[in-house]
């Protein structure tokens, strides 16, 4: 967490979540990114875990996060992916 700052994030546009799928930690990335007004996209790995408890945890940070956002289970990893729409620019049409 000590890496992530305005100057690491400045050329960044795609973050890749995918570590324990607990909440917690996940939970702290997205707020710090959020807090240094990062301008990109997101995506979360395992949003529908199929662990039991992983599955409530990955749930309840999904439902928790008020920016506009994707499921693109369908489209990529099977037990879900989700994508954050941190920024204005970039749109996303799905058939």
């Amino acid at each position: 967490m000590d890496d992530l700052n305005e100057d690491f994030i400045s050329n960044i546009r795609v973050i890749m979540i995918d570590i324990d799928h607990f909440y917690t930690v996940e939970k702290i990335i997205i707020d710090r990114l959020r807090e240094l007004k990062f301008n990109g996209i997101i995506i979360l790995d395992d949003i529908h875990h199929p662990s039991k408890r992983e599955y409530e945890c990955m749930q309840r940070l999904w439902n928790g996060i008020n920016d506009r956002k994707l499921d693109v289970t369908k489209y990529a990893h099977c037990s879900g992916t989700g994508i954050i729409l941190m920024c204005s620019d970039i749109e996303f049409t799905l058939e």
